[in-house]
């Protein structure tokens, strides 16, 4: 079984990349993670390595909604902090 810190930490490596470049796959029988880069040598999912029945892909965050949402509004939120830090004037839209 994996934990959600080895789920995060795949989520970041494959969302460090363009999406495609990096994968990662969950082995559900097993939780086992399985890494697989474009670029380099790092491939876990050949078939000598990989083996799993059940799996799930580790998506890219290009790919979540609700991570656009978030950041959409995380980034909206620090800009508005930035503007009355430093005494922007606003216009109400």
């Amino acid at each position: 079984m994996a934990t959600f810190d080895e789920i995060l930490e795949a989520f970041f490596f494959v969302s460090s990349d363009e999406c495609g470049m990096n994968r990662v796959l969950l082995c559900l029988d097993n939780g086992k993670i399985y890494y697989h880069s474009e670029i380099g040598d790092l491939d876990e999912l050949d078939e000598d390595k990989f083996d799993c029945d059940h799996f799930i892909e580790i998506p890219h965050k290009g790919l979540l909604k609700i991570w656009h949402n978030f950041e959409n509004q995380r980034v909206e939120k620090a800009l508005l902090e930035w503007a009355l830090e430093n005494e922007v004037e606003l216009k109400s839209t």
